[in-house]
């Protein structure tokens, strides 16, 4: 297509020698970059919108989804906690006409979980009628919960287990012969 004389001829030709320093030095100089206030302004509103949002959400999650607050005839029974409990301390009538006398224990639980009972039955109580008899149940908001244990469980140590969103606590009930009293606990399963 191009003959070898003509491609020689283009490769001679060269610029002037003012033009080919001015082209060569545009391109050496760096260009300093100008710091743009508003370009900057955004950037900064957005990533402290996106940590506002995020803790938010996170106050949020943590706030509704922690281990629901669990209170023993209106005493309230904190984690790793213990406190005891008599037929005195509730209004709850005790048949002691039956063979095996019966303890029945209000347990008042907030927020949501899925209860498990090792030994007994536990009643769901609402507006003052049974809700609800057996021993598993899922609770999502103030709960009255009574959990029934007969005379002849006094030697076991009873379980509840309370399965929440993030973690699982057990409620211990065991009776104490000497003081004549239950002791509930509540500790945290690891």
């Amino acid at each position: 297509m191009f003959d070898e004389k003509e491609i020689a001829a283009y490769r001679g030709i060269s610029a002037p020698r003012d033009l080919r320093d001015k082209v060569l030095s545009s391109c050496t100089a760096e260009t300093t970059k100008r710091f743009d206030l508003r370009r900057m302004t955004r950037m900064v509103s957005s990533i402290a919108a996106c940590l506002l949002l995020a803790t938010v959400l996170t106050t949020y999650a943590f706030g509704s989804f922690d281990a629901p607050r669990v209170s023993v005839s209106d005493r309230v029974l904190n984690e790793q906690s213990s406190l005891t409990f008599t037929e005195q301390d509730h209004g709850i009538a005790v048949a002691m006409y039956r063979e095996v006398p019966v303890t029945t224990v209000p347990l008042t639980f907030d927020g949501h979980a899925t209860l498990r009972v090792s030994g007994g039955v536990m009643d769901v109580i609402e507006d003052g009628e049974i809700l609800y008899s057996g021993t598993e149940y899922t609770t999502d908001g103030k709960t009255l919960v009574h959990w029934t244990v007969s005379g002849d469980e006094t030697s076991q140590v009873l379980a509840m287990t309370v399965i929440g969103r993030f973690k699982t606590e057990t409620i211990v009930l065991r009776f104490d012969d000497s003081n004549d009293c239950w002791i509930v606990s509540r500790e945290t399963n690891d």
